[in-house]
C-alpha cells in the first residue's frame, strides 16, 4: 500500500510540473489532465489506420472495393456511437487508452496525434484560456510535445473526451476513472 502512495504522490508531483510549465508558457491560470491514450487511430484521407502514409492507385481501389461491404455495416454503428459520444455518454470499449483522429486530408489533427504516438513517459493534456499544449514529464522535467495557441487554439471538451479544431477535425480520446473523477469533482478544471 506504500507503494501505491509513494506513485500517487510522484504522479501528483509530475501534474504540478505540468501545470506550471504549461502556466508560465500561456502567462495564465492553467489546467491539466493525465493523458493515458498511447495507442493512435487515424481516420484521416491520405494516412492509414497507423498513421503512416497511405499507398495510391490500383492498390488503393482494390482495396475499397473490397471494404466498400463492410463500410456500409460499420458506418450506421459509428454514426450512433459518435452521437452517444458528442452527448456525454461513453461505453465502455476495448478502445480505453486509445486516440482517433478524424479529419481531411488537409486537417491539422494530425500533429497532435503524432506527437502523442512519438511520446515517451507520462503525457499531460494542459489548457488555458489561449493555449492548449500536450507534454511529457522524464527525469529531466516536463516537455512540451506539442502546442496550440491563440487563433489555431482547438476546442477543448474535457468531459466529452474531444478536442475539436477550426476546421472540422477531432480528436477523440479516453480518460481514466481517476481523471474522469478530478474532472467531474472540479468542474472542468482539475
Amino acid at each position: 500500500m506504500a507503494q501505491e502512495s509513494d506513485s500517487a504522490r510522484f504522479h501528483e508531483q509530475d501534474r504540478e510540473l505540468a501545470r506550471r510549465t504549461a502556466a508560465q508558457l500561456a502567462g495564465e491560470s492553467t489546467s491539466v489532465i493525465h493523458f493515458a491514450a498511447r495507442k493512435v487511430v487515424y481516420d484521416v484521407p491520405g494516412r492509414r489506420r497507423n498513421g503512416t502514409q497511405q499507398s495510391t492507385g490500383a492498390t488503393r481501389v482494390l482495396q475499397m472495393i473490397v471494404m466498400a461491404p463492410l463500410a456500409i455495416l460499420y458506418i450506421p454503428v459509428m454514426l450512433f456511437l459518435s452521437l452517444l459520444a458528442e452527448a456525454g455518454i461513453q461505453l465502455h470499449s476495448r478502445r480505453a487508452r486509445q486516440v482517433s483522429v478524424h479529419g481531411d486530408r488537409a486537417c491539422t489533427t494530425p500533429s497532435f496525434a503524432d506527437a502523442v504516438r512519438a511520446s515517451e513517459g507520462s503525457l499531460w493534456l494542459a489548457w488555458s484560456k489561449s493555449q492548449v499544449t500536450l507534454m511529457t514529464t522524464s527525469d529531466h522535467g516536463p516537455q512540451v510535445v506539442w502546442r496550440s495557441s491563440r487563433q489555431d487554439r482547438p476546442e477543448l471538451k474535457i468531459a466529452k473526451t474531444t478536442v475539436r479544431w477550426a476546421d472540422g477535425s477531432r480528436v477523440e480520446f479516453d480518460l481514466s476513472p481517476e481523471e474522469r473523477q478530478r474532472v467531474t469533482e472540479r468542474n472542468g478544471t482539475p
